[in-house]
């Protein structure tokens, strides 16, 4: 007999075999990465859909393909991001990490150390480790719940410019019956003034994820001053936090809102509506993890 080959290896990442040379006395131990040829799979397909489809590449580090795809992508619409949102991949980023390692030390390669048969039986042998490897899965999954529990909503709103909300107002001098204005509530990082904090405030004491502000004039003769107010209010939702209308009187009642005034930025044939707000640092989450 001049070689052995043991044909599968478990325990790894890819597929592994062990080979046997018992003239030359020597052992090697082989693993092959598979090619997945998600590449191929994404062709075709909605950009949108680029980080679902290659999440799948792996089951252990999905969140490292999804912020690749996510990067792909940006790069081909030439979209910049700010340093807030890079914080918050890195974290997710860091999240998966631990819970990889954990999983390679605690489940694949420590039982064959203690010479068990998996990780189930630490229970019994040695309770301290089972206990380590749940803590620091818990500590991952806390940084991600922590994350997308921080108090922001997602939502979908138009993004428009101030300057045509105070077009419409001039023109509509002495005209205007209502204005009204639909917040999400916060919906914006980046927004640093009185409005953007009592919507916190708001959300925190009553767990609202709207709230609305109407200013009402029958006879059309409603007076929209340029003050701390209306201006923090439009500059939020002409940004992407909400929402304003403004009922015009006469004959023809007509209602105008920031969702006929829609700014767009056009890539080819693909109309993509970006957001180029920087949001802010949360402090709190970030101090949870690395404190």
């Amino acid at each position: 007999m001049k070689a052995l080959e043991q044909h599968y290896i478990s325990k790894i990442e890819g597929h592994g075999y062990l080979k046997i040379d018992l003239r030359q006395n020597k052992a090697e131990l082989i693993v092959d990465e598979g090619e997945r040829y998600f590449e191929k799979l994404v062709i075709g397909r909605r950009f949108q859909d680029a980080h679902y489809i290659t999440s799948r590449i792996c089951g252990v580090c999905p969140v490292a393909h999804q912020m690749a795809a996510i990067k792909a992508v940006e790069d081909a619409f030439k979209i910049k991001v700010n340093e807030t949102i890079i914080s918050f991949r890195k974290i997710l980023l860091s999240a998966q990490i631990i819970q990889s390692h954990t999983l390679h030390l605690y489940f694949l390669a420590l039982p064959d150390y203690l010479g068990l048969d998996s990780t189930l039986s630490l229970a019994d042998k040695d309770p301290k480790k089972l206990k380590a490897a749940l803590n620091l899965k818990h500590f991952a999954d806390e940084v991600n719940t922590h994350i997308f529990s921080s108090g922001y909503t997602i939502a979908i709103n138009p993004i428009t410019e101030e300057k045509e909300f105070w077009k419409i107002v001039e023109e509509n001098e002495n005209k205007i019956e209502k204005l009204t204005f639909s917040f999400n509530s916060p919906n914006l990082f980046g927004i640093k003034n009185s409005l953007n904090e009592d919507l916190k405030d708001l959300q925190k004491e009553y767990s609202s994820t709207k709230v609305s502000l109407e200013l009402e004039n029958p006879d059309g003769k409603l007076n929209i001053p340029k003050n701390d107010l209306t201006k923090q209010s439009v500059e939020y939702v002409t940004k992407g936090g909400g929402q304003y209308s403004l009922k015009i009187k006469g004959k023809y009642k007509k209602v105008i809102s920031s969702k006929d005034n829609i700014k767009t930025k056009t890539f080819d044939d693909l109309d993509i509506h970006i957001n180029g707000s920087n949001q802010e640092t949360l402090f709190s989450i970030l101090d949870t993890i690395f404190k």
